[in-house]
């Protein structure tokens, strides 16, 4: 913003520590915004962390004391896991038995066919699949389930007590409580709405940080840049027609390629964990009265 350089000299006046996390060449600090305000690196920032060490060289030549710079790697796009109860997921493992599931999160009631499609696909090589739908609006479940069993398919709702054993075949998650349970238990998570380009999909970070390999079709309003930098990866698979979603979680279905979205996914979502640790540590460290670093 135009107003930074005043922002930071009426901070520095104030005497309210900042810290700064280079994400840009530390040469693009060179210039105008401090030098407009006649301060230095060093006087502004209480501590500075940079992605390499030709950075923080770079901003030693500014005139960044030594001492208050750290080399931290990039501070980039993170996500934490959403919560998951330990005892939640023993269980629901004990219910699963090893059997083979796949998640379909966040999803309308237009997209039922599309899901009872795929898992008629996928089921025919794997009998003992479980689908679990976790409707977008819970207040749906007991229309899809409905819909579901005019088409053969043995259903149990959460709402009403229903457990996914071996007899049922697709699970409805039609409860307002949270996604991490069933982004832990699934090893495949299509994300729903990504057909719709009216429609915002969730968070597609979220299952990644799980363990589960993203599936998604090429709607991705609400997460173009998350989706994008997954693509980029190869971390996430895109499922370009409706038809095409029970071939892919076929795919994902053997364990060796279902990893290799998982462990992509896995280091784009945490590949800024670090940055952000030292970061906190750094705040602590002076916060305490201590050196930076």
């Amino acid at each position: 913003p135009a107003d930074r350089p005043t922002l930071m000299a009426e901070a520095h006046a104030a005497g309210i520590p900042m810290f700064l996390a280079a994400n840009t060449r530390a040469s693009a600090l060179s210039g105008s915004a401090l030098s407009a305000q006649s301060v230095t690196i060093s006087e502004v920032f209480s501590g500075v962390l940079v992605a390499n060490s030709a950075d923080q060289k770079t901003l030693t030549r500014l005139g960044l004391a030594p001492d208050l710079s750290a080399v931290s790697g990039p501070l980039c796009d993170t996500a934490m896991p959403p919560p998951c109860k330990s005892q939640d997921f023993a269980k629901l493992s004990k219910t699963l038995g090893g059997r083979p599931v796949w998640l379909a999160a966040e999803v309308t009631a237009a997209e039922i066919p599309i899901l009872e499609a795929a898992q008629r696909r996928t089921i025919r090589a794997a009998h003992r699949l479980l689908l679990i739908i976790v409707p977008r609006d819970p207040a749906e479940g007991l229309a899809i389930a409905g819909s579901l069993e005019t088409h053969g398919w043995r259903t149990a709702l959460r709402s009403a007590g229903g457990q996914p054993d071996e007899n049922v075949q697709v699970y409805i998650v039609d409860t307002d409580e949270g996604m991490g349970l069933w982004y832990r238990a699934s090893p495949i998570t299509y994300l729903g709405g990504s057909f719709d380009p009216d429609i915002e999909i969730s968070d597609p970070y979220a299952p990644a940080t799980m363990g589960s390999s993203v599936l998604h079709g090429p709607e991705i309003n609400g997460a173009v840049a998350r989706i994008q930098r997954l693509q980029a990866a190869k971390a996430s698979k895109l499922i370009a027609a409706p038809d095409d979603l029970g071939d892919a979680v076929f795919q994902l279905l053997s364990p060796d390629q279902a990893a290799l979205l998982a462990h992509a996914a896995w280091a784009i979502t945490s590949e800024g964990a670090p940055a952000i640790e030292a970061l906190v540590t750094m705040i602590s460290r002076v916060l305490d009265g201590e050196a930076p670093r």
